[in-house]
């Protein structure tokens, strides 16, 4: 879990809601490939000017690392019982973890202000981060790509239009067999 031993109370930035949760990777076991941080973000404040980061393996927030690549997903009007209704933004980010031994690690987001003197702002605990647990086995092989092949597709345009006409044949043929007959 993410550490704020020492911090002091009044640094904690304060929004007004965010709830983080963490898609991949997936609390389990992965393999040694590069490892991608998906997570998903629904807030409320549009106006907010916050960043989000991540720490591994319960480092210091202050270790954490900004996440660049936040896409906004959409915005919805949302309303609880007794409440005004307000705006819910969803937003997605991702980035690729460094590269990790074997062993179980963990991977903690949460919401911040980078200060211009290098440190970070974090904002007061849960809701605030979310962490996933998972495990690294480089001895799991990662399934490999479909392997290409020189088979053509199977002609189904022909077959369809050789079985339509062999109908027509035969319907034709019954016709006149019929027709014929009743002379």
């Amino acid at each position: 879990m993410i550490s704020f031993a020492g911090a002091n109370p009044n640094m904690f930035i304060k929004p007004r809601y965010c709830n983080i949760s963490i898609q991949s990777p997936q609390n389990g076991t992965q393999n040694s490939a590069p490892i991608l941080l998906n997570f998903t973000v629904k807030k409320w404040d549009v106006s907010d000017v916050y960043s989000y980061f991540y720490v591994l393996d319960g480092q210091d927030y202050q270790a954490g690392i900004e996440i660049e690549e936040i896409q906004f997903v959409g915005q919805e009007t949302m309303s609880d019982e007794g409440a005004f209704p307000y705006e819910e933004i969803t937003l997605r980010g991702q980035t690729v973890l460094p590269s990790l031994p074997d062993g179980a690690h963990n991977v903690t987001v949460f919401i911040g202000q980078a200060l211009g003197d290098g440190t970070i702002r974090p904002a007061n605990v849960d809701p605030f981060s979310t962490t996933a647990n998972f495990n690294i086995d480089s001895t799991i092989q990662s399934s490999p790509p479909p392997q290409e092949t020189d088979q053509k597709p199977f002609p189904t345009t022909l077959v369809a239009t050789v079985s339509g006409a062999s109908v027509v044949v035969i319907v034709a043929g019954l016709m006149l067999y019929f027709k014929r007959r009743k002379r």
